[in-house]
């Protein structure tokens, strides 16, 4: 996940530091929900919550990783 959102951001023309922030925010959120329910982050599990919660940015992030 975080060499895509990288490279994608950067051909926005975020800088590397507001992508590196932004990106570590969403490992701090992931982590902390793995902690509350004390199950191990799983990438197929945060796929599918992305989905039914943006679909729109699912089909990004699927397209980036085919």
């Amino acid at each position: 996940m975080g060499l895509r959102v990288l490279s994608r951001a950067r051909a926005k023309g975020k800088k590397h530091h507001s992508v590196v922030r932004s990106l570590a925010c969403k490992w701090m959120r992931i982590i902390f929900q793995c902690w509350k329910t004390r199950t191990s982050y799983c990438d197929e599990n945060y796929l599918a919550t992305l989905q039914i919660r943006t679909p729109q940015l699912h089909l990004l992030t699927v397209n980036a990783i085919l």
